[in-house]
């Protein structure tokens, strides 16, 4: 499978691909991964950007979506204090995205998803509904998040609900 293999021939929808170093290989998966994933935001936190997070970056990610419903009738969120795994998994969702301050942001993926989201709590109102299918329609094109990020937004959005919303197991 090495691009420099003579035996590797790569092939995309639009047929056979003229790719003989690796740089390129990664420009067409990368050109791919941008079409089909156009909505995704952008987190730059290997933490918790993946599909199944460990038990300190679980435990990170919990304290933040605390911090965020902690925080929901401030108009601004603050940053979280110390310099632990939650600091910088904040940082990197909130913070660095611009959500800390205002709820529509440059990252038109992010404004998407969060809309996503605050349509699949408003259709609540009227019936149950399972999370599954957001995490479903999240983790889908054209947006392809990964799971564990999935619980920030949530909240972030749920802020606005906190003394109205009943969840159910």
């Amino acid at each position: 499978y090495a691009p420099t293999s003579e035996h590797s021939v790569f092939v995309n929808c639009d047929g056979e691909l003229s790719i003989s170093r690796q740089a390129e290989l990664n420009q067409e998966v990368s050109r791919i991964c941008n079409k089909c994933y156009n909505m995704t935001p952008v987190v730059n936190n290997e933490m918790v950007n993946k599909r199944t997070l460990n038990t300190q970056n679980t435990k990170a990610r919990d304290l933040v979506v605390s911090w965020i419903l902690e925080h929901a009738e401030d108009t601004t969120i603050p940053c979280m204090p110390g310099y632990g795994p939650e600091v910088s998994i904040f940082k990197s969702a909130f913070k660095h995205t611009g959500l800390d301050i205002s709820c529509k942001v440059q990252d038109a993926g992010m404004n998407a998803v969060l809309d996503k989201i605050s349509e699949f709590i408003a259709s609540c109102e009227t019936s149950k509904r399972n999370f599954q299918v957001l995490y479903q329609t999240l983790s889908s094109v054209p947006f392809g998040m990964r799971r564990g990020i999935i619980p920030l937004y949530i909240a972030y959005v749920l802020r606005q609900y906190k003394e109205n919303i009943i969840l159910y197991y």
